[in-house]
């Protein structure tokens, strides 16, 4: 199991890597959906990085597009240090 952060981790078996993301519900009590199935890592990762931008999207009620981008400049920066602390190239 690789933990991303508090909402997102990657668990694999012999066939493939799957993307989870950690639900919350109203009550408090918590669940792992998987999001996504991928044969390699560097996929895996590719789809958390998209998962994180249409959440960071769903949540604000409005943006303007300056600053969206700048948001998901800074995000993607983050995501390749994290990748290279990985040693995994986003191609």
């Amino acid at each position: 199991m690789i933990i991303i952060d508090d909402y997102y981790r990657i668990d694999s078996d012999d066939a493939c890597y799957t993307l989870q993301e950690r639900k919350v519900s109203k009550t408090g009590s918590e669940r792992w959906e998987n999001v996504a199935y991928k044969k390699t890592l560097a996929k895996t990762l590719e789809s958390y990085r998209e998962h994180s931008h249409k959440n960071r999207s769903q949540a604000h009620t409005g943006v303007k597009i300056e600053n969206w981008i700048s948001s998901v400049v800074e995000q993607d920066e983050a995501f390749k240090t994290f990748l290279t602390t990985l040693n995994i190239k986003d191609e």
